[in-house]
């Protein structure tokens, strides 16, 4: 899923370099203020330039549509 969200929707230079096979997701949690345990937000790993390029994944679920929202805006 990660791969192809990057292919399709990324359109930098680096995309195209890096080692898709080796993404992996790094484990990783989050504590919110109120001291609730939270996975909504996805850190990956992928091999770039002998080394390891991190990509945070920021999740943002809503509860009614955002029909009125616009890329770029």
């Amino acid at each position: 899923m990660m791969a192809d969200l990057l292919r399709g929707f990324v359109a930098a230079e680096w995309v195209r370099t890096v080692d898709l096979t080796t993404l992996e997701r790094v484990q990783s949690s989050q504590v919110s203020d109120d001291l609730r345990d939270r996975e909504d937000d996805i850190i990956w790993r992928v091999r770039w330039q002998g080394g390891w390029l991190y990509i945070y994944l920021l999740w943002s679920f809503s509860r009614r549509s955002t029909a009125t929202w616009r890329s770029g805006s």
